[in-house]
């Protein structure tokens, strides 16, 4: 079978052919990968790094290095190597690798080999850029988190959303982890059949959303995401400068009929990069301030469209365990009723300051 070549020691590998349980000192495992784990021929990427306090440091050269951590190496049309790993007594792996595959042209990309019930800052600090980078993040086989796992995980990226939700409750003794079904809603309430994004009735924009699969179907109740920076970016330049004047009402509708509406950018901008997105959506956004409601409704109209733009889109098929993150700021989501099954999903939201 063929092999990658041998690494020095302090790297880790992150996928193995074969089991290893994670060992003391809360550091990430080696696990075996499914095939469903396979990447994807178009791109495979691999994100090698360093464990803190081995000797070296942080990986290598400046030349394909990702922030202050790991470096990122393009693999194309190159089928899948399995890793080899070493092992330490304890369970410890001296080796690791990170795949991480690219899934469309806009966003979303799939990270296969990693254990999420261990602890380890470096992983988190590369996952974050992965998802600056990507919006969306897709990593399948992570049916061990328990509830507690998922907070612990989720919290390690901001801080989690911890009051009552008008629709879902917690599950039962881990407040912060939503229980999200997919076919009971209270009625009168219209929940998912529109693109939206899970921040707007908030009064802080930047929500990182942690989904696990629980339960569902074989096949069927798809996700699909929308990405609005790039939808902003489809936009003629003079429709952009009109936009970045407006500020949009978002509200929560007949789910919490009091709450007062919520004033947001209809552009909003990332204060770290400066990228921009379109930020109203169908499902919370009312109106824009600024213009008078025929107007309003006219150009919000124009704008919620741009979710149907095929090259914007990324479909994602559940499997049990699946944990699918997202960054809210920058895309919205749409959930496919096509089957009458009842889906569970585990849900956390994080929030990173602002």
């Amino acid at each position: 079978m063929a092999r990658l070549p041998e690494h020095p020691p302090g790297t880790w590998l992150v996928r193995a052919p074969a089991g290893v349980s994670a060992g003391p000192g809360g550091r990430f495992a080696i696990r075996a990968g499914a095939e469903d784990d396979a990447p994807h021929p178009i791109l495979h990427r691999r994100l090698a790094r360093r464990v803190p306090g081995a000797a070296g440091g942080l990986g290598g050269g400046g030349a394909g290095r990702v922030g202050g951590g790991g470096v990122l190496r393009d693999r194309r049309d190159t089928p899948a190597v399995p890793a080899r790993s070493t092992r330490r007594a304890g369970g410890l792996t001296d080796a690791a690798l990170l795949e991480l595959q690219q899934l469309n042209g806009t966003l979303g990309a799939r990270l296969t080999g990693v254990d999420l019930r261990c602890r380890e800052s470096g992983i988190v600090e590369e996952l974050k850029r992965a998802l600056l980078q990507h919006k969306v993040l897709v990593l399948p086989n992570q049916g061990a988190l328990q509830p507690d796992d998922l907070l612990a995980f989720a919290e390690a990226f901001g801080a989690a959303e911890r009051a009552a939700h008008p629709i879902w409750d917690d599950v039962p003794g881990h407040v912060g982890v939503k229980r999200i079904t997919g076919s009971e809603y209270p009625t009168g309430v219209d929940v998912g059949d529109s693109w939206h994004t899970d921040g707007p009735p908030r009064e802080k924009t930047q929500w990182y959303t942690f989904l696990q699969a629980i339960d569902v179907p074989p096949y069927g109740r798809d996700t699909l995401f929308a990405d609005m920076e790039g939808a902003y970016r489809r936009l003629s330049p003079a429709l952009r400068e009109f936009l970045e004047t407006l500020t949009a009402l978002n509200s929560w509708g007949s789910a919490k009929p009091d709450a007062e509406p919520v004033v947001h950018p209809v552009v909003m901008e990332d204060p770290d990069t400066g990228v921009k997105s379109l930020y109203v959506n169908q499902l919370y956004t009312t109106r824009i301030r600024e213009l008078r409601q025929d107007e309003s409704d006219v150009l919000l109209s124009y704008l919620f469209r741009q979710t149907a733009v095929p090259e914007l889109q990324l479909r994602v098929s559940w499997r049990p365990g699946m944990l699918v993150i997202w960054d809210n700021e920058k895309t919205q989501h749409y959930i496919v009723r096509d089957k009458p099954h009842p889906r569970v999903m585990h849900r956390v939201m994080v929030n990173t300051g602002r």
